[in-house]
């Protein structure tokens, strides 16, 4: 397989600030992006070093699987054992870490919209180049997990 030029990570947190870390695959069927049937949860209390560890993990694990359908349960339904994304999902906030290969890494906290979904907070995007400092990846996703609005 080739290297990509673009990976994302999903990273969900509770209110009991507890993230939950899934990568980004293929649904071979479609050919599309999804997340990929891996979860890794760190639990609350945690240092910005743990994080970044479970963010630059997570990045190596996108595209490790595929997905035969968009249909099939994600890892956070077989988590919390529930039938749908939507109950998951109940509650938690969700940050969408990106990496570009020309740009860098972008975090994007999201905004549950009630009947629709996660929605980009554009305005409060924070881009950190191709060589982020060491803790900046962790610390811009905490702003970015305080920045990001649930119902």
């Amino acid at each position: 397989m080739k290297k990509p030029i673009y990976k994302s990570i999903s990273v969900y947190a509770d209110d009991k600030e507890n993230l939950y870390f899934i990568p980004m695959g293929i649904v071979t069927k479609l050919n599309y992006d999804s997340e990929i049937d891996i979860l890794t949860i760190l639990e609350s209390p945690y240092t910005i070093n743990i994080i970044e560890d479970f963010i630059h993990k997570t990045f190596s694990q996108c595209y490790s699987k595929e997905k035969k359908d968009i249909y099939e349960k994600g890892p956070l339904e077989k988590h919390f054992n529930v039938r749908s994304y939507s109950i998951a999902v109940r509650g938690l906030k969700l940050v969408i870490i990106n990496w570009r290969k020309k740009n860098g890494y972008s975090i994007v906290p999201m905004k549950k919209i009630p009947k629709q979904g996660y929605n980009s907070i554009e305005d409060k995007k924070v881009d950190l180049g191709l060589n982020p400092l060491k803790g900046e990846l962790s610390v811009a996703l905490i702003e970015a997990i305080n920045n990001s609005i649930t119902f």
